[in-house]
């Protein structure tokens, strides 16, 4: 039984380093809020934890004042402004040190889940995501709906539990709350938040990495190609085949260019015929025979005999002979001795007519 190919727009090819790269560009990179909130509530309190710790003395001095002069307040009135700043202002600066922590939580967080990343293209207009039918099977029958309705439901649960919990454990201290003194009783508030914020930020951060490990798979499900994206990035990245061939046709003939530059001029002689054929000849005693340097037909055997021409190389027309041996010799290669007679006799032409200038 032969396997079956998948559907073609089935999405059952990888993701490539390029549509990774296009994805994080448009900004649809996987993240979680869930991780995000947890890590800031979870720092933001142990952020103002410390700071009622270390600040807890000049607080309860500054409400002391506060207190003991309420009855001294009233040409504040006419000044609200003045009044605020002198009730709050100590508040609000002992306060910055967790707003500074929150904010470079925030910064902290967008980097850890997805690096440094400032995207445009995520705020520009998409016309696709205005259509109505695509728009109700995205919220109501899709698996994001459903994985978001679980996240809720724990969230909910869990953070409900610690809520319940801690009005248990609360409730059989409500009678002695009338007896304490106010630093008591402040210190009992203080404990009565930070606690819960504490527990829920640790519920928050398991909830988000499991969220988290989920918008990473789901972004993976979504960069997937259907074997036909996956060809056409293929070719694009490859370039398209006959562009391709013509690159290296271009890049050929640019090398050959070269060789021509730098053998022509150490040839002895070149045969033509005499327009079509050009066969660039040298013979060194140590070689043994003449040696074909460089042959060409049509345009590059021009080429030959221009380069000849420019570096003063004797050009010999004999039509048979530049024929015969730029069908039988290859670049490079010696002549056979069949063509050993009539190259002589080009040579010692070539040669005579030297030692004669």
């Amino acid at each position: 039984m032969s396997d079956e190919q998948p559907p073609q727009d089935e999405k059952t090819e990888e993701p490539t380093e390029k549509r990774r790269k296009d994805f994080r560009e448009k900004g649809e990179v996987a993240k979680s809020q869930e991780l995000a909130a947890g890590i800031m509530l979870l720092s933001g309190t142990l952020a103002l934890w410390l700071t009622l710790t270390f600040a807890r003395s000049p607080l309860q001095a500054h409400f002391q004042q506060i207190w003991s002069n309420l009855d001294q307040t009233d040409h504040l009135l006419a000044n609200p402004t003045a009044l605020l700043t002198w009730a709050f202002g100590p508040v609000v600066m002992a306060l910055i040190p967790t707003f500074l922590v929150l904010l470079i939580m925030a910064v902290f967080t967008h980097l850890v889940q997805i690096g440094p990343l400032l995207s445009w293209k995520a705020l520009q207009p998409n016309p696709k995501k205005l259509n109505p039918i695509k728009g109700v099977q995205r919220i109501f029958f899709s698996k994001d709906t459903l994985a978001n309705l679980v996240k809720t439901l724990v969230k909910v649960g869990l953070i409900g539990g610690v809520a319940i919990g801690t009005l248990r454990l609360e409730a059989s201290r409500v009678n002695r709350l009338v007896w304490m003194e106010p630093e008591d009783f402040s210190r009992y508030l203080e404990n009565l938040s930070l606690a819960p914020l504490l527990v829920c930020g640790l519920v928050m951060i398991v909830v988000g990495v499991g969220d988290f490990l989920w918008q990473r798979h789901r972004m993976e499900e979504k960069m997937k190609m259907t074997r036909k994206e996956a060809k056409r990035e293929h070719k694009e990245n490859e370039g398209d085949p006959l562009q391709k061939g013509v690159r290296k046709q271009k890049h050929r003939e640019l090398l050959s260019m070269n060789r021509l530059i730098e053998e022509v001029p150490r040839a002895d002689v070149i045969l033509n015929n005499p327009t079509h054929v050009s066969v660039a000849l040298r013979y060194r005693p140590e070689d043994g025979a003449p040696v074909v340097l460089v042959k060409g037909v049509d345009h590059k055997a021009k080429k030959i005999r221009e380069i000849a021409a420019d570096a003063g190389v004797v050009m010999v027309t004999n039509p048979p002979l530049a024929r015969a041996l730029h069908k039988e010799v290859e670049e490079g290669e010696a002549i056979p001795p069949i063509f050993y007679e009539a190259v002589a006799e080009v040579l010692a032409f070539v040669f005579k007519e030297q030692r004669r200038e």
